[in-house]
Parts: C-alpha cells; structure tokens; sequence
C-alpha cells in the first residue's frame, strides 16, 4: 500500500516505539535501528484514536464507556505515535457511532469466549474522516487507563470493569443486565485523564 508507513513495534508501551516513516531511506535507518525486534507495517492515514474496555463473562459482554486517546501531542512527547491522554467526553462520537463500535466491541467479545477467553480486553479503533472504523489492536488485557476509569465507574456509581472480571471469575454463573448496561455505557463521560512524562533525560 506505498509510503507513508505507519511501524509498529512489539515493544515499547503507549505506542513508544512505533514509528511513522515516509521515505524507503526513512524504512531502511528504523530496520536497522530496531533490527531484531518484531514489526507490524502498517498502512498509515489520519484519524480519530479510540478503544472500548470489555468484560467477557460467561453470561455476558459488558462493554465499558468509549475513551478517545490522544495520540501525539509535543511538547507532551517527543513522538507523534505515543500515547499522551484519554477522554470520556462527548467529543464529536455521535450515539450511532457509539453503538456501532460497542456492537463491534460485544461481537470481539462473544469470538474470544468462542475460544475460551474469560476476562477483560482493550481492543483499539481508529476512525476516518468518512467515519470508517478500523480495528487496529487487540490487547487481551486492561488498557493502561484502566485505574482511572475505575475511579471514574465509581465516582459515577457504576461497578468497575475490575470488579466484573474478579465476579467472572468467583461466581461464573452470575449473570448481569448486559444490555441495560451497554446502552448506559453509550453515554459519555464529563472525565479525562492526562500522562506526563519527562522527555528531558534528567530528573525536573
């Protein structure tokens, strides 16, 4: 699919070793930097990053709040493929494209049950400007937001995905309101939550 590449790497947390190459002499210099390490390429466009948290019960899917990320934002990070702050706002997602991407999210989830996956999971989105939705990761894990949505489920008196998962897995028949929950999830969320990280080398 031709230049601009978007380079995602194994390693490196929040997107801190990825990389966005234009040139074929740009694609040569990062393989030979990062020679040995395991690598996705990727097509590469401009879109709006978001991802779900989802509890995979054995009753049930419970899809959490949609969480826009915010990808790259100097002087924040010195990369523009890094993680740097999520958001529960409104934040121009209207309530189709909400449920579109919970559905998408309850139809993930009922395909790793399928396969024997109980717990919470992290899927990845990207959304175009014709509002295409792209799955671009599956993290079979909490997403690093996950403590502060957490405190966030409780301050608004939800039960915390981290709750649901330990309930899974301590009483596997318990059976949850999944629709009733995933409509009240499509709603958004006055909350966000910012990652400061020293890019200086040394300690401030």
């Amino acid at each position: 699919f031709g230049l601009p590449l978007f380079l995602h790497f194994a390693e490196g947390a929040g997107g801190t070793g990825n990389r966005i190459v234009y040139t074929r002499e740009e694609f040569e210099k990062v393989k030979l930097e990062q020679k040995g390490k395991r690598l996705n390429a990727k097509k590469y466009f401009v879109g709006k990053t978001c991802t779900i948290d989802i509890c995979v019960t054995p009753t049930s899917i419970i899809c959490g709040t949609l969480e826009e990320e915010l990808i790259g934002a100097e002087p924040l990070n010195s990369n523009p493929t890094e993680y740097v702050a999520s958001s529960w706002f409104e934040n121009n997602y209207s309530y189709e494209m909400r449920k579109k991407i919970s559905d998408i999210g309850v139809a993930l989830g009922e395909y790793v049950r399928s396969r024997g996956f109980l717990g919470c999971f992290h899927p990845d989105f990207l959304i175009g400007d014709k509002d295409e939705i792209f799955i671009t990761e599956l993290n079979m894990r909490f997403g690093g937001s996950c403590g502060a949505y957490s405190k966030i489920q409780t301050a608004t008196q939800q039960i915390p995905m981290l709750a649901l998962q330990s309930l899974a897995f301590t009483n596997p028949d318990l059976s949850f309101d999944t629709e009733k929950i995933n409509e009240e999830n499509l709603k958004p969320l006055d909350y966000a939550f910012l990652v400061l990280k020293n890019n200086f080398g040394k300690p401030i």
